[in-house]
């Protein structure tokens, strides 16, 4: 890999990290309390969905770091094991899917929390916890941000492996000239 692709590939991963902080650390943090006739608060917890983002979130964001570090330490290297490129692609992909199922379901739940389900009894939360709502919102968005970035990094690490493997035999390993 040319120093600019590992560059971009650093950047992206840092930003990933930094989205999939901000989306865990603003959905665990985020509570609203509300006094009605009696006194009623709106946490993660009512969610579950909201609960699997924040773990879900925070696990890609140290997946990240790790990879992060990865690459800052092999700056200079010029050679890159196969077996190594396999694991971080196959590892990129599980975290990629994982964030985007992960915001999916959020993004379901909240979804609910917001019209409510009248066939389910559910009755529309955002009605009257609309801080909690907005900054789930604003979470799902920076969680959305943050699976596009590890989509992208995911791909830079295919472009990384499949560039190890020859053109013109399939299957075959680029010789190397030393």
């Amino acid at each position: 890999m040319d120093a600019r692709l590992k560059r971009s590939e650093a950047l992206l991963r840092l930003l990933a990290a930094m989205f999939a902080v901000a989306t865990a650390v603003v959905v665990a943090t985020n509570r609203e309390t509300e006094y009605m006739i009696i006194q009623k608060r709106a946490t993660m917890k009512d969610l579950n969905c909201l609960e699997v983002l924040v773990m879900v979130e925070s696990i890609a964001a140290g997946y990240q770091m790790v990879q992060l570090l990865k690459c800052i330490l092999s700056w200079n290297s010029t050679s890159c094991c196969t077996r190594l490129a396999w694991l971080t692609l196959s590892f990129d992909q599980v975290v990629v899917y994982g964030c985007l199922g992960a915001v999916a379901a959020a993004i379901q739940g909240s979804y609910f929390a917001k019209f409510g389900a009248r066939e389910l009894q559910w009755s529309k939360l955002c009605n009257i916890y609309q801080r909690f709502c907005l900054h789930i919102t604003y979470s799902l968005i920076t969680g959305l941000c943050s699976a596009l970035a590890m989509a992208v990094v995911s791909a830079m690490s295919a472009f990384n492996l499949f560039s190890h493997f020859s053109p013109t035999r399939p299957l075959s390993l680029k010789r190397v000239h030393k």
